[in-house]
């Protein structure tokens, strides 16, 4: 099945473009309106991912590769109409569904892909992931930085287009592959309702899966904060255009792409708890030196922590999940996992955001400094809680 790899990757690195560049120019265009338009932006993506999870646990198509294909073209309907609502809150529910089509195609592909690749190449297989998905965000801000003073309606149907590039190389994916009739499978067929604790004991299976639960989820929603005002903060309070803007995001999945390129020659991680540690300390630093950034060499240099740590997290993250959970196991955790970090995260967003001219100001950006120290302290706590925890939700 090795073969389906160029399929997969492929899809990713095309579609990827195109939904890492939709949300990269609506952040730019609606900082130019108002911060509270950033704020529900971001509020919106966190509740769709939320709403994900419950329409998640219902979904039990079989046919999983003209499911995935249906995603991709409903998601390029989508960004063609954000042309007519971009400047106006009726962008909201727009980005609300393209949101929640986004967590559950990709749930589907994280857990198909077991059935693609070997437990012996999943190292590989996602640095290789994790490449496409840094060329992708290379390219994406490109075209934003290319097209943003000319016509920017030009990047919605160039995201549209690539979405249905996308969804026509899944139709290679043999069904063999989007069958799923496991025990796994059955179970989900027998499910009525949601039920969050239900898909919680599998993040509680493992003690060093929940570890790595909670640290992402405090690290996640320190990073979403980052990110959603990362925009106000660079061109307004620094002073860099939109467009250096744009360049420097590039700069940041060259970084993202060396790194995964590098993890790739490797075909195992001998230490997966030290090397997931690194990975958690170098992206502490990326907090560090973002929050205290006075000029765009600090800014650089935040940059390549944040590419580096959060590659070798996730790497080593998904290697230890896809070798200690089933098919099914991994689409519940992703889904729950990502959706709780979003939605957490779009909550603190939304906390930032009301607070009196918070974008506006440096100084606040240095407080969220004693966060990232008391994350630490935050991490150590919840891992020590752990068997407690998990007694509780048994």
């Amino acid at each position: 099945m090795n073969k389906y790899f160029a399929v997969l990757l492929s899809n990713r690195f095309i579609s990827l473009i195109s939904e890492y560049g939709y949300s990269i120019l609506l952040n730019i265009i609606l900082a130019q309106i108002s911060v509270h338009l950033v704020m529900f932006f971001w509020l919106i993506k966190a509740i769709a991912a939320l709403f994900s999870v419950k329409i998640n646990s219902y979904i039990n198509i079989l046919n999983k590769k003209i499911f995935l294909i249906m995603l991709e073209i409903l998601k390029a309907m989508l960004i063609l109409l954000i042309i007519f609502f971009k400047r106006s809150y009726g962008i909201l529910p727009i980005v609300f569904l393209i949101e929640t089509i986004n967590v559950i195609f990709n749930s589907t592909i994280y857990s198909i892909t077991p059935k693609v690749v070997s437990k012996e190449k999943l190292i590989k297989f996602y640095s290789l992931y994790t490449s496409i998905g840094s060329i992708s965000y290379f390219i994406a801000p490109l075209f934003v930085g290319i097209f943003l003073n000319v016509n920017e309606n030009i990047l919605f149907f160039i995201y549209a287009f690539l979405l249905c590039i996308g969804a026509s190389l899944l139709f290679l994916l043999p069904k063999e592959l989007t069958k799923f009739k496991t025990e796994e499978n059955n179970k989900k067929k027998k499910r009525t309702s949601f039920s969050f604790f239900k898909d919680f004991k599998i993040v509680m299976k493992d003690r060093f899966i929940f570890n790595m639960f909670i640290t992402s989820l405090i690290t996640g929603t320190l990073g979403l904060i980052f990110d959603a005002y990362e925009v106000i903060f660079i061109t307004k309070t620094l002073g860099i255009s939109s467009q250096v803007y744009s360049y420097l995001l590039s700069f940041l999945a060259v970084i993202f792409l060396l790194t995964s390129f590098i993890i790739s020659f490797k075909k195992e991680f001998k230490n997966i708890y030290f090397s997931y540690g690194m990975g958690l300390f170098l992206y502490i630093l990326y907090l560090l030196f973002f929050g205290n950034s006075r000029n765009l060499i600090m800014i650089i240099i935040s940059y390549i922590c944040l590419a580096i740590g959060q590659t070798v997290m996730g790497i080593s993250e998904t290697n230890y999940r896809q070798n200690h959970l089933n098919s099914y196991e991994l689409a519940q955790i992703y889904t729950v996992s990502s959706s709780i970090d979003k939605f957490i995260g779009g909550m603190f967003v939304v906390i930032v955001g009301v607070i009196p001219n918070f974008s506006a100001h440096i100084t606040n950006f240095n407080a969220l400094l004693s966060i990232a120290v008391a994350m630490f302290v935050s991490i150590i706590f919840c891992m020590l809680l752990y068997k407690k925890v998990c007694k509780r939700i048994n």
